[in-house]
């Protein structure tokens, strides 16, 4: 999750961030071997807009896009807004990966 203040807009640390997000830089290779993957374009990188209350994230949402990490979810932690479209953005992202963790601990207790 790449989280950004949406009152305050894309700060040069945010752009600064993105690149190295986009880049592969970090701990992106322990997520890669989990996504089977060896370009850094395959991991996911959910954009999270937080500070939007009332789903507002005025003039900002287009600068979203200048980060070239997709589109952003827009929440409020503060009110609770959003969560849901976040939960759902996980499950579509990053979901199968639970999915075949839930599986091989099956399989590890048949084998028991």
């Amino acid at each position: 999750l790449f989280v950004i203040d949406a009152k305050e807009g894309i700060t040069p640390a945010d752009l600064h961030i993105a690149k190295m997000l986009r880049e592969g830089m970090g701990n992106a290779d322990r997520y890669r071997d989990l996504f089977n993957s060896s370009t850094p374009r395959d991991v996911p990188v959910i954009l999270v807009a937080n500070k939007a209350e009332g789903a507002f994230i005025g003039p900002y949402l287009n600068d979203c896009y200048e980060l070239g990490v997709g589109d952003p979810v827009i929440i409020s932690a503060w009110k609770n807004e959003g969560i849901e479209e976040l939960y759902d953005r996980l499950q579509l992202e990053v979901g199968h990966l639970q999915q075949e963790d839930e599986e091989g601990s099956e399989e590890e207790e048949e084998e028991e």
